[in-house]
């Protein structure tokens, strides 16, 4: 016969009608008549995803094992049950031989005793809500290792069956709904094990098959194709040939095994989301049912035992939490339409100011605009996680769209912050340099929302800046303070500190244990961190990296020991590099310092060598700022390559100490200043920020001492009357800690201020009730 596969009706996505409440439009595979384990647990899996409908079957050779006597098993009821009590709609095939009769009913005999299996299981099932029932599966298909109806495919056999069985049915109960077709795919040419699905549904209509069903069933296993493309174009197909009736596509899925045709487990997520939300446009599409629940076995390289959405051990593959997510996300949202954009498809569930848009592309990804009839918009991952919240301001939320579907929820009741966030929460500016800060609000589940500047009231307390009610701020003169941004009964602050852009600035002096050592292919029994006492100056500390590692020439260039600062060290300014003294021993090492701006650039410096032997020397390393890097930025870490001097021994053995003391940040001369090379100080105190700071009514201050000595700590209140002495006397040489309980003054900026012989340092402190 000729192939009508040219029989096509035009490909269009649309606003359609979906499918009646009571009608689920998703359902799946579960394979219960088959005696599978655990059926409690895994029809409460199949709930828990939001599937209310599964296929499942009651094989006749099961049912009639003496003529006229019709003796179902438990097996059959318990799945049923189990679904029912579960409001899962069970769809029922009623298929395959029974050697009472032959085998396959070929003849009247034998179709008039399946048609009485039919009206049996009908009689029994439908009034405890079974309403769906499938005439046989694959009959057009007879091959080797399956052969539904043998000994080959017949559509008129299949046609007259169908007409007994149909009429059987209706004779149980009119109200049943009888599928019809269950034509696996094979789009191939025609033998005489296999007639192609569409062809073989052709013909049976040919014959009068239309009158003999309520819907037409087809399976697909697409391989290789979007269902962006299959799933309007196999439709289109049935449709030319089974006209007026509904459609349902009763098998469809992509299996996950090593073997041709198989994806990974996220592409297979992505096409049973896609499929779902693609099919949604279909209108006259009332099922997809996915094949399978549950993996049939372990092995990775048998398909037929990988197509679940479960593993074999019941634990969630990706499609599952994506089809879960969906079905929760989507909820009882009506269906609106599927458009398609330069490249990015759109799905649009809900109406008014409950929307839910969801963005994808067949391939690639490109920037969505997509449409939200609320201030902000929830965007949620394939798998309903990585939840952010977007601002609409103008109608629109961008969205990266790509292969795993996006959602983008409006949010008909708005955002209810619980906090505020200013950022960057602490840096270093130059008395020439001006800096836009950022605000960002916190809901109660700790989703960062987008705000603009002009959401929220912008003051400065301290000396030597001012900062304008769009939240820019410009240092005038040397001083600190803090940058406060408040809305409502809502405050945070972000502390900032001003210094002239000139000569050189002490980034870190190494005094304090903030520091430890993360180590790739080094002999973790001799390679450490620590401080010491041999520095660049008189007196201090330094912080010595010692070493030790087998050299093998595989694995050259990757003897690395990073050392990572546990509180980002500040750069000021607009500074023109960084320098930072190293006593070498003598080897042919590399470094490189790491730089990360609060959008989270980075910026590594071009590795330096380290060459020389016991001397103390400076390296110096240019910042380049510009592109998406930007000042002012912080220390992450310090990373030195270990490399030996000379020509390396395999098997060698190879061992040294670094030393690195006074980390600074260099200025170049700019516009009213000029450059004073100052050597850094080796014997200074440290006060740390207060933590946390605004604080109510008590907060943590730290300090660090390079020696022993007297000390005193002591708070200010802005007029400069001292309010309390938090620490007095000897203390030695390291970190310290004390808290200041402020619940007896009132709130305002206070200064906490560090005195001791070696030094001096203050701190702004904010109390906030």
């Amino acid at each position: 016969m000729t192939s009508i596969s040219m029989l096509f009706a035009l490909l269009s996505f649309g606003e359609a009608a979906a499918p009646p409440d009571s009608l689920p439009f998703f359902g799946i595979q579960t394979h219960y008549g088959q005696s599978r384990p655990d059926l409690d647990t895994m029809m409460t899996l199949v709930r828990d995803a939001g599937i209310r409908a599964i296929r499942d079957e009651v094989y006749w050779h099961e049912v009639e094992t003496s003529p006229g006597v019709f003796t179902f098993q438990p097996k059959h009821d318990a799945y049923i049950q189990a679904a029912l009590s579960r409001g899962i709609q069970p769809l029922i095939i009623l298929d395959y031989g029974n050697a009472l009769y032959g085998g396959t009913p070929r003849d009247s005999g034998s179709r008039s005793a399946f048609a009485r299996f039919c009206s049996t299981t009908v009689a029994r099932y439908a009034p405890l809500g079974v309403k769906h029932y499938e005439i046989w599966n694959e009959p057009n298909l007879c091959i080797e290792t399956f052969c539904p109806w043998f000994p080959a495919p017949s559509p008129l056999e299949y046609f007259e069956l169908l007409k007994v069985a149909y009429s059987a049915c209706k004779s149980a109960d009119s109200s049943v709904i009888v599928l019809g077709g269950a034509t696996s795919p094979l789009d191939e040419p025609e033998t005489s094990e296999k007639i192609p699905g569409v062809d073989f549904i052709y013909r049976i209509f040919q014959l009068g098959a239309g009158a003999c069903m309520d819907a037409v069933s087809f399976h697909q296993y697409p391989v290789n194709r979007y269902p962006e493309d299959w799933v309007p174009l196999e439709t289109s197909r049935i449709r030319a040939v089974a006209p007026n009736k509904r459609l349902w596509i009763t098998e469809v899925g992509h299996h996950t095994a090593n073997a041709f045709g198989g994806v990974g487990e996220a592409t297979q997520a992505a096409f049973i989301v896609r499929t779902w939300l693609v099919g949604r446009s279909i209108s006259d599409l009332d099922r997809i049912s996915w094949y399978d629940l549950q993996d049939d076995c372990f092995t990775d390289v048998d398909p037929e035992c990988r197509y679940g959405i479960l593993r074999q051990n019941k634990t969630p593959k990706d499609a599952y939490r994506a089809i879960a997510a969906l079905h929760t996300t989507i909820g009882a949202r009506s269906f609106v339409g599927l458009s398609l954009t330069n490249g990015i498809y759109t799905a649009t569930f809900g109406s008014g100011l409950d929307v839910v848009r969801v963005v994808w592309t067949k391939s690639g990804s490109a920037i969505a605009n997509v449409g939200v009839p609320t201030a902000y918009a929830t965007v949620l991952s394939m798998y309903g996680d990585q939840r952010k919240i977007l601002s609409a301001g103008g109608g629109d939320v961008s969205v990266t769209a790509g292969e795993h579907p996006q959602f983008v929820l409006s949010m008909p009741e708005g955002v209810h912050l619980n906090r505020l966030n200013v950022r960057p929460e602490s840096c270093i500016l130059d008395t020439l340099q001006t800096l836009q800060y950022e605000i960002f609000g916190q809901t109660e589940d700790s989703l960062t929302v987008p705000m603009s500047q002009g959401d929220v009231v912008w003051s400065y307390i301290g000396q030597g800046g001012e900062i304008s009610a769009g939240g820019i701020f410009a240092g005038r003169s040397t001083g600190e303070g803090f940058i406060v941004a408040s809305k409502d009964s809502l405050v945070d602050s972000a502390y900032v500190r001003i210094v002239a852009p000139v000569g050189m600035y002490v980034v870190e002096g190494f005094a304090s244990n903030g520091w430890h050592l993360v180590s790739q292919r080094l002999d973790t029994s001799g390679t450490e961190i620590m401080f010491t006492d041999t520095v660049s100056g008189s007196s201090g500390t330094a912080l010595a990296l010692r070493y030790k590692y087998v050299y093998e020439q595989a694995y050259a260039n990757t003897y690395i020991a990073r050392l990572i600062s546990e509180a980002p060290l500040m750069i000021p300014g607009t500074v023109d590099s960084l320098k930072l003294y190293v006593k070498g021993d003598g080897q042919n090492h590399a470094l490189v310092i790491q730089i990360t701006d609060r959008d989270g650039d980075i910026n590594p410096t071009i590795a330096r060598r380290i060459t020389w032997n016991t001397a103390w020397r400076f390296l110096a390393a240019r910042i380049n700022s510009g592109g998406t890097f930007d000042l002012p930025a912080n220390v992450e870490e310090i990373v030195v390559y270990l490399i030996p001097a000379g020509t390396p021994v395999p098997g060698a053995v190879y061992s040294g100490t670094l030393v690195f003391d006074s980390l600074l940040a260099v200025f170049i001369p700019r516009t009213g200043t000029t450059v004073h090379d100052i050597s850094p100080v080796p014997d200074h105190v440290f006060l740390f920020p207060n933590h946390p700071n605004p604080f109510n009514p008590s907060t943590t201050i730290d300090f660090s001492l390079p020696r022993s000595s007297t000390v005193f700590v002591r708070v200010y209140d802005i007029l400069g009357r001292e309010v309390a002495v938090l620490a007095s006397g000897e203390h030695s040489s390291g970190m310290h800690r004390v808290t200041w309980d402020a619940s007896r003054v009132a709130s305002g900026l206070y200064v906490c201020r560090l005195d001791a012989p070696i030094g001096s340092m203050s701190r702004p402190m904010l109390l906030v009730r």
